[in-house]
């Protein structure tokens, strides 16, 4: 990536926060920090070999219910439309 930037092969790049240190001190390059999209997920494992409780669709149902989903797209600040 670095090398990439400085030969003028790309443009545009997102950079890990270590890069980002490393090239600000290039007099050419110009950062401009952006908002990005992020996802966050919930996974139950369903494998009933493995023990998981979550095989029994009932109880998924009593979670699904259970969960205040507004509350936490209002806590993780997105746009959420819970389903």
């Amino acid at each position: 990536m670095q090398q990439a930037l400085n030969g003028g092969e790309i443009d545009v790049a997102w950079l890990s926060p270590q890069l980002a240190r490393t090239l600000a001190k290039q007099d050419f390059l110009v950062q401009a920090p952006m908002d990005t999209p992020t996802m966050t997920m919930l996974i139950f494992n369903l494998d009933a070999a493995s023990g998981g409780e979550l095989v029994d669709r009932r109880l998924r149902r009593a979670l699904a219910l259970a969960l205040d989903t507004e509350a936490i797209a209002s806590a993780m600040r997105g746009h959420f439309v819970p389903r």
